[in-house]
């Protein structure tokens, strides 16, 4: 089954930026939403060469795909 990472854009604006938008350029555009972190930028690429840590978060609403919340390594 497909997963779907998430990475909460008001707690990593910078990574997002540096290697999401300007390293990796695999992010997708749109937006994944919860109701406690807000806004999440969407992913669907396992392996993140630039992730810390990861937790399960849940399932989407319309097509119950799992979805794993990604932390990632701060900007040096």
């Amino acid at each position: 089954m497909n997963k779907i990472f998430g990475i909460c854009f008001s707690a990593q604006i910078e990574e997002i930026e540096k290697y999401c938008f300007n390293e990796c350029n695999k992010v997708i555009i749109g937006e994944l939403r919860d109701n406690i972190l807000g806004s999440l930028i969407p992913y669907r690429i396992e392996n993140c060469p630039y992730e810390e840590k990861r937790m399960a978060l849940g399932w989407t609403v319309t097509t119950g795909e799992p979805v794993w919340l990604r932390k990632l390594r701060k900007v040096k």
